[in-house]
């Protein structure tokens, strides 16, 4: 069973022919059924491949033929970026795909800092350690900060410049 729900061709079939709904219900019984069982052996690949269909499934639907693309550009741990990956060293997907390059991940990088005053431009060193804001006191001061979105503190802050 694992196998058949852990395929992209099936899974493109699927819903291909209208069975969506049908699909993520054999995921959820599946899923179920490993719980009873206590077996660990391929639940967090099956239950990737639920999650890839159901974060997915407004454009799996809209085009069914995305389904390998949309995988290959999924979170680059996850089950069906993996599977897609496979397909593509044994040479099983001949279909041209577009690969992003900035791809989703499972742990996004999210971090607040506290600005007196509106921000009036913002800008990230490329790998998105510091960040640069300017605020404005309504035309009377203006105030760069830079932060480290890593440790989440104000590095530096410069004032009444020209």
């Amino acid at each position: 069973v694992r196998e058949l729900l852990c395929s992209l061709r099936f899974v493109e079939l699927r819903i291909m022919f209208d069975q969506l709904a049908e699909l993520l219900e054999d995921y959820a019984l599946a899923v179920e059924l490993f719980h009873k069982n206590t077996q660990q052996e391929g639940l967090q690949q099956l239950d990737d491949f639920y999650h890839f269909v159901q974060l997915n499934a407004y454009d799996l639907i809209a085009r069914p033929s995305n389904t390998f693309q949309l995988a290959a550009n999924a979170s680059i741990s996850s089950a069906p970026a993996i599977v897609s990956r496979c397909m593509l060293a044994m040479n099983t997907e001949r279909r041209v795909w577009l690969e992003l390059r900035n791809k989703k991940q499972d742990q996004a990088l999210a971090c607040s800092f506290n600005c007196e005053h509106p921000v009036t431009d913002l800008c990230m060193t490329p790998d998105s350690r510091f960040i640069g804001a300017v605020a404005d006191d309504r035309g009377k001061t203006q105030t760069i900060h830079v932060f480290d979105s890593f440790l989440a503190v104000r590095t530096a802050s410069l004032s009444d410049f020209q």
